[in-house]
């Protein structure tokens, strides 16, 4: 049973894999938002403001910003900062990563918009913007 002392390693490691199960279920979720809802995000001339496109657009734009802004997305790729587990977690939300690139976290909403060639070292606290 439980008082025989056989399960304190579940114990002991329980509120780590409840923090780090939520957050990497949490990036789950946001990879299959943005591939089911949100769509690729890519660069081109927005649709005229104030038609049902352009409010589309906004919400779809809104919507993703929403799930990586969250601390739990920062939580899931925050283990992985410079491994290739962090290139293949970005490459799942559509940016072009390419082999040997050691990135820590970086702020960017439209992955589809970025292309990192290989070998490609990041500095910490990078955030990317793109426009039109």
């Amino acid at each position: 049973g439980m008082s025989d002392g056989q399960h304190w390693p579940f114990w002991l490691l329980g509120p780590l894999i409840w923090r780090h199960g939520y957050a990497l279920g949490f990036f789950a979720m946001a990879v299959l938002q943005k591939r089911l809802v949100v769509g690729p995000l890519s660069p081109g001339p927005l649709p005229a403001e104030g038609s049902s496109a352009w409010h589309w657009e906004a919400f779809r734009t809104w919507l993703h910003e929403q799930a990586i802004c969250a601390r739990a997305f920062d939580e899931a790729l925050d283990p992985f900062v410079g491994t290739e587990v962090l290139s293949i977690m970005y490459r799942m939300l559509g940016a072009k990563v390419g082999r040997r690139v050691q990135m820590d976290n970086v702020h960017v909403a439209e992955h589809d918009c970025i292309e990192i060639s290989d070998d490609v070292v990041f500095g910490s606290v990078v955030s990317i913007h793109c426009s039109a």
